[in-house]
């Protein structure tokens, strides 16, 4: 399920990502459809009002499954092998503890 809605949630901001650059071209859209006037192919209201519609119904997803998303990312416990969590040092990797005995002071002036 996670790897789904992941995949989901590319396409969808793929897709918002067209949507609002395609929105500074709204004015031509129509006319690279091959129809004469660029009012004409969405209806009498242009493409402003379906490319609003298509911006906020995509921002809308975009939102609800980031945080469905990230809500499945937090409830996940850390499981696994020795070998994915490979960044951790084990006990033989980290280095014995040395008392360190100060040395005698040189001078009479502090630091």
């Amino acid at each position: 399920m996670y790897i789904t809605l992941l995949v989901i949630f590319l396409f969808i901001s793929i897709a918002l990502i067209s949507i609002i650059i395609l929105q500074c071209k709204a004015t031509d859209f129509g006319v690279s459809f091959g129809s004469g006037a660029s009012s004409t192919l969405f209806g009498s209201s242009g493409t402003g009002h379906f490319m609003t519609k298509m911006t906020a119904i995509f921002a809308a997803l975009f939102f609800s499954i980031s945080l469905i998303l990230g809500n499945l990312t937090a409830n996940k416990s850390i499981t696994g092998g020795k070998w994915e969590n490979i960044d951790e040092p084990t006990q033989a990797d980290q280095p014995a503890l040395v008392p360190i005995i100060p040395s005698a002071p040189t001078s009479d002036i502090p630091y």
